[in-house]
């Protein structure tokens, strides 16, 4: 590509003509390919690597190009008196193709005609490409085998939800590291999209939990404060009073009317046992969807029963199952309208 050059000005320009024309050593044809380099951008330093030489018009012209395009270094290796203006075009090609300075060099010295120096260029040309395939493939290879071994662990990271993401990150700047192709960057955009999805479904998780064993804590001071009541009262004379008691969540408080005799009494000792039985089976379920055993999808079922007011039996029933999460979404559906029915 040509490179912007800012000109000399129209003084200057006019001195290094008029010197041109005082020297006597060129034709009219040639001093105008100077002037056109000169008004071009090129210093007077530049335009004398052919001006310097016994060079055609022809040839001058083929040597502008060169400095244009690549530089004064290039044009001074193909700068020879020798070397028609033919020969001078097909090294221009050759380097911008990727042969090298030295090869362009090189293959000058050996050339014996045109059609010569062509052979000579394409040749080495071929062998460049040639390499250049070898290493490609060679890398490819490297690069398949380094890749498939990390996504083998980010995949057991992403199965196992083992909330290992500095492991994951970790991995992730490998990947980028080994420079892989646009398909493997999508397939690890998918993989930190599920990654953040999952890492929500956990939070949402642990934020049920955490409202659960909130929940199990009211439940407890609850029932201290109710076998903290002491109520004193003539034997000989039944005395009622209400007590209310907070149900499972999205459910109303209950409230129920108790004598204070002996047979009432006990059936006071009878909810509050259920009570206790309803408190231990709701940490069982906690400790159970806590322990890991589940997968996310189970535990987002499990969190939707919990939702929709399953019985803590029913829960059990649910998690011991084992079924998987679509076969859980129909149980969960069945025993909702099992309830709504009894």
């Amino acid at each position: 590509m040509e490179q912007t050059r800012e000109a000399l000005g129209e003084k200057e320009i006019k001195e290094v003509i008029t010197k041109l024309r005082n020297c006597g050593r060129y034709e009219e044809s040639m001093i105008s390919v100077a002037r056109k380099d000169l008004e071009y951008g090129l210093t007077k330093t530049e335009i004398d690597v052919y001006l310097q030489g016994k060079f055609s018009v022809q040839q001058m012209k083929k040597l502008s190009q060169a400095i244009r395009r690549h530089g004064v270094d290039f044009a001074k290796e193909i700068a020879k008196e020798d070397l028609d203006e033919q020969c001078m075009q097909i090294a221009i090609d050759f380097y911008e193709k990727g042969v090298s300075l030295d090869d362009i060099a090189n293959g000058i010295l050996q050339k014996t005609s045109a059609f010569n120096l062509n052979q000579i260029y394409a040749t080495m040309l071929q062998s460049i490409k040639a390499a250049e395939k070898e290493q490609l493939e060679a890398a490819t290879v490297l690069d398949k085998e380094y890749v498939e071994k990390l996504f083998h662990e980010m995949k057991e990271i992403v199965v196992g939800i083992n909330h290992n993401a500095e492991r994951y990150e970790e991995l992730s700047d490998k990947l980028r590291e080994a420079q892989v192709t646009k398909q493997v960057q999508g397939e690890l955009s998918e993989k930190d999209s599920e990654i953040a999805r999952q890492k929500e479904q956990i939070a949402e998780l642990q934020n049920t939990i955490t409202e659960l064993q909130m929940k199990l804590a009211e439940k407890e001071e609850e029932i201290k404060e109710m076998k903290g009541v002491k109520t004193v009262m003539p034997t000989q004379i039944p005395v009622q009073y209400v007590t209310t008691f907070q149900g499972m969540p999205n459910q109303p408080q209950m409230q129920a009317v108790v004598e204070n005799t002996k047979s009432q009494k006990t059936g006071m000792y009878a909810i509050l046992g259920k009570l206790a039985f309803k408190k231990k089976s709701q940490q069982d379920i906690v400790r159970m969807v806590a322990s890991g055993d589940l997968s996310t999808q189970q535990l987002v079922q499990i969190r939707s029963a919990m939702e929709k007011g399953l019985a803590e039996e029913q829960l059990l029933e649910l998690i011991h199952s084992n079924a998987s999460p679509e076969q859980m979404k129909e149980i969960i559906e069945i025993a909702v309208l099992e309830n709504s029915m009894g």
